[in-house]
């Protein structure tokens, strides 16, 4: 079915629930989707949009057009400190007028409040905020990548075991990313910027590209990691002490 025909991206539902987005190749690919270049995307937009959203369509006619879906994993571990420094000031000279606290509390905040308490703030986290992907749930995925990449593998399971039960909570969209972090996959732009913080890609660069994601999602999402990070590697750090 057809849920959503947008400038650079559609959305695709399957008969058991699960999305899937089309996205032309400027936006990134999306867990579980396609990404096509931008006279291919046109294409298949312009035939979506004759017809009514949420239309059941037959996929004969899509399917050929898709090309294989790519890896979107992330390895655990080989974060470079120096990176996470210089992501620690993207973010702080990114800092502006706060776009709405969620009750009573901006990324940052909920980020840290996450990664210090382990999965026990979680329930209030899931499905906190307005949007497609709820902030809370933005940070909540940033955060479990940020463990990924630190090496924490308890909090990671225990993060991966929490979340399946209050995914009823949110959104449609932010089941989908979330449910797919829970098994390992990340949306291309956080993808790259895991990538960047172990030393493959120009973090600027990344980082532009994942903050320009919604209308604060990417943003969200890079306080996520941040908060997790910063905790890991001082964690580690005075454990070598």
């Amino acid at each position: 079915m057809v849920e959503h025909v947008g400038r650079r991206t559609i959305v695709l539902s399957r008969p058991d629930g699960e999305l899937v987005y089309v996205t032309e190749d400027t936006s990134g690919l999306m867990p579980g989707g396609v990404s096509l270049h931008a006279g291919a995307w046109e294409g298949i937009a312009a035939r979506l949009r004759r017809h009514p959203l949420a239309q059941p369509l037959g996929n004969d006619w899509l399917e050929p057009a898709l090309p294989p879906a790519t890896d979107l994993g992330v390895a655990a571990g080989g974060v470079q400190p120096v990176q996470v420094e210089r992501l620690h000031a993207l973010l702080e000279a990114s800092a502006g007028p706060e776009q709405g606290p969620v009750q009573g509390a901006d990324a940052p905040t909920l980020a840290l409040r996450l990664v210090a308490t382990s999965v026990e703030a979680l329930p209030d986290l899931v499905g906190v905020g307005p949007g497609t992907t709820p902030r809370g749930d933005d940070v909540t995925l940033g955060v479990l990548l940020g463990w990924q990449l630190a090496g924490r593998s308890a909090d990671v399971a225990s993060l991966r075991a929490s979340l399946p039960p209050l995914l009823a909570l949110t959104t449609t969209a932010s089941r989908h990313f979330l449910g797919w972090a829970i098994r390992g996959a990340f949306a291309s732009p956080v993808r790259d910027l895991a990538l960047a913080l172990q030393g493959h890609g120009e973090l600027e660069a990344v980082f532009r590209r994942l903050t320009a994601w919604g209308a604060s999602s990417g943003l969200d999402v890079a306080h996520g990691v941040r908060a997790a990070l910063t905790v890991g590697i001082s964690a580690r750090q005075g454990l070598a002490a």
